[in-house]
């Protein structure tokens, strides 16, 4: 019997997108697309090399999480989660974009600088002299 293939719909939402990967379709398509690479010799199961092996390892450092408490104010989580519903995603995955962002910015920014200086602008707190 011959194979149903299942093509890649277009999606307006991620949360579509992973709706679909879900269902039986998306797991029939992806199994195509895990077939047709081994076929074609582009993805090979069981080639473990040390140069993959350390990717990989490279790869899962830099995806790490680590579940933190933190205090954000009501009026940003409102955002984020405005956000997500307009992208179909978690609010929570918008904070953590948000977050890698801002990152990113205060890395660019602070490039020539020296650790001391970036504190020193971070903490201008006016001193407190007695009289």
């Amino acid at each position: 019997m011959a194979r149903r293939l299942v093509t890649l719909p277009t999606f307006t939402r991620e949360a579509d997108e992973a709706d679909w990967h879900n269902s039986a379709d998306g797991i029939r398509y992806s199994q195509q697309v895990t077939d047709d690479a081994l076929k074609a010799g582009v993805f090979v199961r069981g080639g473990v090399t040390p140069e993959s092996l350390a990717a990989l390892d490279e790869a899962t450092e830099i995806m790490r999480l680590k579940p933190i408490s933190i205090r954000i104010p009501e009026r940003d989580i409102a955002e984020a989660r405005a956000l997500a519903e307009e992208a179909g995603v978690g609010y929570q995955l918008v904070l953590k974009r948000a977050i890698r962002a801002g990152l990113d910015t205060i890395r660019g920014q602070a490039r020539g600088r020296t650790v001391t200086d970036r504190l020193e602008s971070r903490n201008k707190l006016p001193v407190l002299t007695s009289n």
